[in-house]
């Protein structure tokens, strides 16, 4: 009987998968109670999950045409401060490089 240790790509993704939902769980918790909330629905959780995904998906790649706009190989945290300035107060101008 052969024995295989290795882990295959697809279980190590499941576990990691797990793990970050079980760390956005305990964030979104704690945000819903400073709301005030008792109990969550396990659908709020996952809703929560999708839209905090989309957000940073834009946020990333706002942040990384920055960078690559000032010729730059470094993502700083500036380059979310202006992409977020940019969302709220709504004009594309928000980086005073450009």
């Amino acid at each position: 009987m052969i024995s295989c240790s290795k882990k295959s790509g697809r279980d190590k993704e499941e576990r990691a998968r797990k793990r970050r939902s079980k760390a956005l769980g305990s964030v979104i918790r704690h945000l819903v109670r400073r709301g005030e909330v008792k109990r969550i629905s396990e659908l709020i959780y996952e809703e929560t999950q999708g839209v905090l995904e989309i957000f940073l998906e834009n946020s990333i790649r706002k942040s990384v045409t920055y960078m690559e706009h000032t010729w730059r190989k470094t993502v700083t945290a500036m380059y979310f401060v202006y992409c977020y300035a940019a969302s709220v107060h709504g004009h594309a101008r928000a980086c005073p490089i450009c």
